[in-house]
C-alpha cells in the first residue's frame, strides 16, 4: 500500500479486546483524528472513531499483534463495523478464514538485510552485525535504519549496537512479563 493513497494511518495495539478497544479510543487525540471527543470517557472515544471510520474510506489502520484467541474474535467482530478502509493486522495465528487475507511474511537473507539498512540509513558500515543482532526481521530493520538516520553523523550502526547491546542486557537480566515479539523486534523498539 502507497502512503499517498491514505488520507490517514493508523496504528493501534490489538493483543486483547481490551487493548484493542483501548487502542481504538486513543485515535481520537489531537495528533491522530483530532475529534472533539477526546477528553471524553474511553467509551465516547471509541464510538466517536469507530463512527469517523464507518464515514471516510481512505484510511490504512494497523492493528497489531492480534495473538490470541480472544483479540482475534475481537477483531473479527471489529471489521465489518468499519468496512470502508483498509485494514492490516499482524498476528502469529493462522486460522483467521476466508474474510482475512495472509500473507506470511519470512526473513530476509543477510545480502537483502544489510542492503535495506544502508539504503534507509545511509550508512553501510556495521550494517552486516545490526542485520545478524536483528534476526533479518523486516520491521526491526527498518526501525533500526530509521533509527540511525535520525542521529548524528559518527553515530551509526556502531552507535546503536552500543544501545542494543544495553538494551539487551537489561532485559536478559529482567525479562519483560509478557513479551510476544520475537526478541529482536522488542529490543529494537527498546533501542530507538
Amino acid at each position: 500500500a502507497r502512503r499517498e493513497r491514505f488520507g490517514a494511518l493508523l496504528f493501534a495495539r490489538a493483543a486483547s479486546p481490551a487493548e484493542l478497544r483501548s487502542g481504538l479510543a486513543t485515535l481520537a487525540r489531537r495528533d491522530v483524528l483530532d475529534l472533539v471527543e477526546q477528553n471524553a470517557k474511553e467509551e465516547e472515544q471509541y464510538a466517536a472513531v469507530l463512527n469517523r471510520l464507518q464515514e471516510n474510506a481512505d484510511w490504512l489502520m494497523i492493528l497489531d499483534n492480534v495473538d490470541s484467541a480472544d483479540a482475534m474474535k475481537a477483531v473479527q467482530e471489529l471489521l465489518p463495523r468499519i468496512p470502508g478502509g483498509q485494514v492490516l493486522i499482524t498476528s502469529r495465528l493462522t486460522n483467521w478464514g476466508g474474510a482475512v487475507r495472509q500473507t506470511r511474511i519470512e526473513v530476509l537473507d543477510p545480502t537483502a538485510a544489510r542492503d535495506l539498512l544502508s539504503r534507509r540509513s545511509g550508512v553501510a558500515e556495521d550494517a552486516d552485525e545490526v542485520a545478524r543482532k536483528l534476526g533479518y526481521l523486516p520491521l526491526a530493520l527498518e526501525q533500526a535504519a530509521a533509527y540511525v538516520k535520525q542521529q548524528p553523523p559518527g553515530f551509526g550502526f556502531a552507535g546503536y549496537l552500543r544501545l542494543y547491546e544495553k538494551h539487551e542486557a537489561d532485559l536478559l537480566a529482567e525479562p519483560p512479563a509478557e513479551v510476544s515479539y520475537p526478541k529482536s523486534v522488542y529490543l529494537t523498539w527498546r533501542t530507538t
